[in-house]
Protein backbone atom coordinates (compact mmCIF):
# COMPACT_ATOMS: atom_id res chain seq x y z
CA UNK A 1 0.00 0.00 0.00
CA UNK A 2 1.14 3.07 -1.17
CA UNK A 3 1.79 5.68 2.68
CA UNK A 4 -0.23 8.68 0.88
CA UNK A 5 -3.16 6.63 0.23
CA UNK A 6 -3.76 5.59 4.26
CA UNK A 7 -2.92 9.31 5.03
CA UNK A 8 -5.41 10.86 2.67
CA UNK A 9 -7.91 8.57 4.41
CA UNK A 10 -6.67 9.64 8.56
CA UNK A 11 -6.42 13.12 6.93
CA UNK A 12 -10.63 13.69 6.26
CA UNK A 13 -11.28 10.97 9.32
CA UNK A 14 -13.14 12.56 12.62
CA UNK A 15 -14.14 10.74 15.72
CA UNK A 16 -18.17 11.69 16.13
CA UNK A 17 -18.58 9.66 19.08
CA UNK A 18 -17.85 6.66 21.33
CA UNK A 19 -20.62 4.73 23.08
CA UNK A 20 -20.45 1.86 25.63
CA UNK A 21 -22.83 -0.73 23.95
CA UNK A 22 -21.56 -3.95 26.26
CA UNK A 23 -20.61 -4.39 29.98
CA UNK A 24 -20.09 -7.52 32.06
CA UNK A 25 -18.37 -7.68 35.28
CA UNK A 26 -17.62 -11.23 36.96
CA UNK A 27 -16.28 -11.15 40.25
CA UNK A 28 -16.05 -14.80 41.21
CA UNK A 29 -13.63 -14.77 44.15
CA UNK A 30 -13.15 -11.44 45.89
CA UNK A 31 -10.09 -12.17 47.53
CA UNK A 32 -7.02 -10.27 45.30
CA UNK A 33 -3.98 -12.77 45.00
CA UNK A 34 -1.37 -12.45 42.15
CA UNK A 35 -3.29 -12.61 39.25
CA UNK A 36 -2.23 -13.07 35.75
CA UNK A 37 -4.22 -11.52 33.24
CA UNK A 38 -5.55 -13.59 29.43
CA UNK A 39 -6.47 -10.67 27.24
CA UNK A 40 -8.37 -10.72 24.29
CA UNK A 41 -9.20 -7.39 21.93
CA UNK A 42 -11.32 -8.20 18.86
CA UNK A 43 -12.45 -4.71 16.49
CA UNK A 44 -14.84 -4.91 13.39
CA UNK A 45 -15.92 -2.20 11.12
CA UNK A 46 -18.49 -0.89 8.76
CA UNK A 47 -18.14 1.19 6.01
CA UNK A 48 -21.65 3.41 5.50
CA UNK A 49 -22.71 4.79 2.25
CA UNK A 50 -23.10 8.17 4.32
CA UNK A 51 -19.76 8.64 5.00
CA UNK A 52 -19.86 7.12 8.29
CA UNK A 53 -17.53 4.32 9.25
CA UNK A 54 -18.96 2.39 12.20
CA UNK A 55 -16.73 0.67 14.23
CA UNK A 56 -17.17 -2.01 17.59
CA UNK A 57 -14.25 -2.79 19.20
CA UNK A 58 -14.13 -5.86 22.44
CA UNK A 59 -11.84 -5.95 25.39
CA UNK A 60 -12.22 -9.69 27.44
CA UNK A 61 -10.00 -9.54 30.16
CA UNK A 62 -9.42 -12.94 32.83
CA UNK A 63 -8.11 -12.40 35.68
CA UNK A 64 -6.17 -16.00 37.26
CA UNK A 65 -4.48 -16.81 40.23
CA UNK A 66 -1.02 -17.85 39.35
CA UNK A 67 -1.04 -20.77 41.43
CA UNK A 68 -3.75 -22.45 40.82
CA UNK A 69 -4.79 -20.59 37.62
CA UNK A 70 -8.34 -20.37 38.54
CA UNK A 71 -10.37 -17.40 37.46
CA UNK A 72 -11.20 -15.03 40.34
CA UNK A 73 -13.03 -12.14 37.98
CA UNK A 74 -13.81 -11.61 34.45
CA UNK A 75 -14.15 -8.11 32.22
CA UNK A 76 -15.69 -7.87 28.98
CA UNK A 77 -16.15 -4.77 27.30
CA UNK A 78 -17.68 -3.73 24.00
CA UNK A 79 -17.40 -0.62 22.90
CA UNK A 80 -19.12 1.40 19.61
CA UNK A 81 -17.20 4.07 17.82
CA UNK A 82 -18.77 6.41 14.99
CA UNK A 83 -16.34 8.36 12.74
CA UNK A 84 -17.18 10.45 9.25
CA UNK A 85 -14.63 10.41 6.74
CA UNK A 86 -13.95 12.34 3.01
CA UNK A 87 -12.14 9.45 1.51
CA UNK A 88 -13.74 6.02 1.19
CA UNK A 89 -10.87 3.43 2.47
CA UNK A 90 -10.33 0.92 0.42
CA UNK A 91 -9.78 -2.95 2.06
CA UNK A 92 -6.32 -2.02 3.06
CA UNK A 93 -6.61 0.95 4.57
CA UNK A 94 -9.51 -0.28 6.68
CA UNK A 95 -7.54 -3.22 7.72
CA UNK A 96 -4.24 -0.98 9.07
CA UNK A 97 -6.83 1.39 10.92
CA UNK A 98 -8.50 -2.04 12.96
CA UNK A 99 -5.78 -3.06 13.52
CA UNK A 100 -4.05 0.81 14.80
CA UNK A 101 -5.32 3.76 14.89
CA UNK A 102 -9.19 2.46 16.00
CA UNK A 103 -7.91 0.57 18.85
CA UNK A 104 -5.63 3.73 19.99
CA UNK A 105 -8.59 5.47 20.01
CA UNK A 106 -10.72 2.82 21.89
CA UNK A 107 -8.20 2.15 24.68
CA UNK A 108 -8.30 5.42 26.60
CA UNK A 109 -12.57 4.20 27.69
CA UNK A 110 -10.81 0.68 28.28
CA UNK A 111 -8.34 1.86 30.32
CA UNK A 112 -11.05 3.84 32.47
CA UNK A 113 -13.50 1.09 32.99
CA UNK A 114 -10.88 -1.31 33.99
CA UNK A 115 -9.63 0.84 36.41
CA UNK A 116 -12.81 1.79 37.72
CA UNK A 117 -14.17 -1.81 37.57
CA UNK A 118 -11.14 -3.55 39.52
CA UNK A 119 -11.30 -1.05 42.26
CA UNK A 120 -15.11 -1.64 42.87
CA UNK A 121 -14.32 -5.21 43.13
CA UNK A 122 -12.17 -4.15 46.35
CA UNK A 123 -9.17 -4.77 44.54
CA UNK A 124 -6.32 -2.23 43.96
CA UNK A 125 -7.47 -0.29 40.47
CA UNK A 126 -5.55 -1.43 37.65
CA UNK A 127 -3.69 0.96 34.97
CA UNK A 128 -3.73 -0.98 31.49
CA UNK A 129 -0.05 -0.25 30.04
CA UNK A 130 -0.37 1.90 26.93
CA UNK A 131 -1.52 0.59 23.27
CA UNK A 132 0.97 0.53 21.15
CA UNK A 133 1.45 0.02 17.42
CA UNK A 134 3.10 0.75 14.02
CA UNK A 135 1.30 -0.06 11.39
CA UNK A 136 2.96 -1.87 8.41
CA UNK A 137 2.79 0.37 5.51
CA UNK A 138 4.44 -0.75 2.40
CA UNK A 139 6.45 1.87 0.59
CA UNK A 140 5.74 1.97 -3.16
Amino acid sequence: MNEDVYANFIKGLELKSITLKKLNADLRYPEFTEMGIDSELNSHCEVMDDGRLHADVSLLLKFKNIRNRRIHAKIEITLSLEYTFVVKPDEESLEIFRESSLLINAWPYFRFWVQTITQNFGWPPLTLPLFKTIPEIDQE
